[in-house]
């Protein structure tokens, strides 16, 4: 009976030392910069041309990485990743979102552009793994393209 009793002393101990740690993280010390979340994280301090670069920029950057594009395809990819980017964010700007309509025809124009630069076998892999928007209740579907 003893052995039973002190062990519950021992797990109740135990609990109350599990329990007993503070649910509120501290608070940060003055010069020290507390845990992010998507609420207190700083905003940028670029403008919208460097935004625009460097979205154009990471967008390139993964198209060279996955269609093993050269210097030169590099840069033409570049320059159509900075047009649609450009007429993304102009729409955005002026607070209005693109239709399904205007923003298909950006991607048609890029894709040209792409087309243009690409080979035929890094275009055809490209088409191959482009992700389709897929329509939203309420909105005509368009039909794909081929």
């Amino acid at each position: 009976m003893k052995k039973i009793i002190v062990t519950c002393a021992l797990l109740s101990c135990a609990t109350l030392g599990a329990f007993a740690q503070n649910a509120k993280p501290a608070a940060p010390q003055p010069g020290q910069q507390g845990p992010m979340s998507p609420m207190s994280r700083p905003q940028s301090n670029l403008s919208q041309e460097q935004r625009t670069q460097m979205m154009a920029e990471n967008q390139a950057k993964a198209f060279e990485r996955q269609y093993g594009l050269t210097a030169e395809q590099y840069k033409g990819v570049y320059a159509a990743c900075i047009k649609f980017t450009t007429k993304m964010d102009a729409a955005r700007v002026a607070g209005k979102q693109m239709s399904p309509q205007e923003f298909d025809a950006a991607i048609g124009e890029r894709d040209v552009d792409f087309k243009k630069v690409m080979n035929a076998q890094q275009y055809a892999k490209y088409e191959a793994t482009r992700t389709r928007p897929v329509p939203q209740p309420g909105q005509p579907s368009a039909p794909a393209k081929k």
